[in-house]
């Protein structure tokens, strides 16, 4: 079986999906299974609750607004949108499964890097806040991937959310939102994954998710208490830390000026 996600079950059909419309349906079936820049007027999913369906297309309109396909309105800034995003899926867990599957959408057959960035930072994000449901969760995976084994800085981004939801799917929706702040980050960074050893070649961490705008000072930290350090072994600390996928190392102290944790290098270059 191929876990193609627009051939997920609970999808609404395109019959479905464009019941009642007169004008432009059959546009609306052209895009049903591929990004589009206007509002959706049906959920992807049948829902017989009223509310439940206009917060499923009230989150596609929050993911136009934060992709940028849409202005966001005056008094809101594109993270707050992310922020609705994830407050709708903690607040209606039968919307997990939908969030997922807009996304995916809005990935499918987008020709713009820039949106394409923005839906992939999101999925990012959703992913270490609740995952889909199990039922989902196979073609979530692979989706993810599909855009390992085609690289750049998407995989970067799978390899980032299959380790989230790896974590979250042991232990379910952790209610976690992030502030504007580490939202706006993901503009100017990627999220990496990362091992981390000490000099002597122990391990320490390993195939840990870092969000980009940790700092080198708080893996230092988290690294400090998972080796149970005292202050003076802390403050001698040096780690050796390996993004991942291979080929894309750094070296780095907790001291480094640069605060931030560093973008992946290519090994040959530095």
């Amino acid at each position: 079986m191929e876990f193609y996600w627009h051939s997920y079950a609970q999808l609404r059909t395109p019959e479905s999906f464009v019941r009642h419309m007169f004008m432009g349906a059959s546009k609306a079936k052209e895009l049903q299974y591929r990004w589009q820049a206007t509002e959706i007027v049906r959920s992807m999913m049948y829902f017989k609750d009223r509310d439940v369906e206009a917060n499923a297309k009230r989150t596609f309109a929050c993911l136009l607004r934060y992709a940028g396909e849409i202005p966001p309105d005056e008094a809101s800034s594109r993270s707050s949108y992310a922020m609705e995003i994830m407050r709708i899926g903690l607040a209606f867990p039968v919307l997990t499964n939908e969030i997922y599957l807009q996304i995916l959408k809005q990935l499918t057959m987008n020709e713009s890097p820039l949106s394409r960035a923005r839906y992939w930072s999101l999925l990012s994000m959703i992913s270490g806040t609740y995952p889909p449901g199990a039922d989902l969760l196979p073609y979530v995976y692979h989706w993810l991937g599909g855009a390992i084994k085609a690289g750049g800085a998407a995989a970067l981004h799978a390899l980032f959310c299959l380790r989230l939801l790896d974590l979250v799917g042991d232990s379910g929706p952790t209610g976690y939102v992030p502030g504007e702040a580490e939202i706006a980050s993901y503009d100017a960074r990627l999220p990496i994954m990362v091992n981390v050893q000490l000099p002597a070649g122990d391990h320490l961490l390993v195939d840990i998710p870092v969000a980009p705008d940790l700092t080198v000072e708080q893996l230092a930290q988290i690294c400090e208490q998972t080796a149970e350090l005292d202050a003076d072994e802390a403050s001698g600390l040096s780690l050796y830390i390996e993004t991942l996928p291979a080929g894309a190392d750094v070296i780095l102290c907790p001291d480094s000026a640069s605060g931030l944790m560093p973008m992946p290098v290519e090994a040959e270059a530095r």
